[in-house]
């Protein structure tokens, strides 16, 4: 439906190298927190403002995303005690535009590149949809989130007649991967909802 799944930037970033030598091991990662009108996670270092007129997904709402338990979601080290790999953080949606943002983190067998972990992605991406209803950016990017650099690549998708932009943000932290999933439908460009973010 565009809002979970994954137009080019003006200068968002510079075209990332084609490899990178060593995974970002010093970082851990640890689940954040949402409020009524923002979210804070102290380990990636970011503070989320929800813009007027969006609306944060429940905790229902994103456990049935995971097919798990509400209850089980709401546990802050699910990702350490199960095995549950993925784990949304928050969606936050505009019901006027269909923009969307969700933040999800990921576990990995080993710690990865954000090169790494964005070559499989588009993998996944090109054998899951028919040629021509999701088109993905030839290299990456890099981009300036709350003053941390993620690593970023852009899918062109088309749906029901809508065509979107979607960025597809990543930061690995030692054996988990922070990402950003943000869904353009309106054009305002990356810009705009990298902005949304701060220290």
């Amino acid at each position: 439906n565009g809002s979970a799944s994954g137009k080019d930037t003006e200068a968002a970033g510079s075209t990332a190298p084609e490899t990178e030598t060593e995974p970002a091991t010093e970082a851990s990662f640890e689940r954040g927190d949402r409020s009524a009108d923002g979210y804070h996670n102290a380990s990636v270092g970011i503070d989320f403002k929800l813009p007027d007129g969006w609306i944060f997904y429940t905790d229902e709402q994103l456990a049935q995303l995971t097919n798990m338990s509400a209850e089980l979601y709401k546990d802050k080290d699910i990702l350490e005690k199960t095995d549950v790999t993925s784990l949304y953080e928050f969606m936050a949606v505009d019901s006027a535009t269909g923009n969307n943002i969700a933040m999800l983190t990921e576990k990995t067998l080993l710690p990865v590149t954000a090169e790494q972990y964005l070559t499989v992605l588009k993998t996944q991406i090109s054998s899951q949809y028919e040629e021509g209803l999701m088109t993905v950016s030839e290299g990456t990017s890099k981009t300036d989130i709350a003053g941390v650099t993620w690593t970023y690549m852009t899918v062109n998708a088309h749906y029901s007649g809508v065509d979107m932009t979607q960025y597809y943000l990543v930061r690995p932290m030692g054996f988990k991967v922070a990402s950003i999933l943000v869904t353009d439908v309106s054009g305002a460009g990356l810009a705009y909802y990298t902005g949304l973010f701060s220290k």
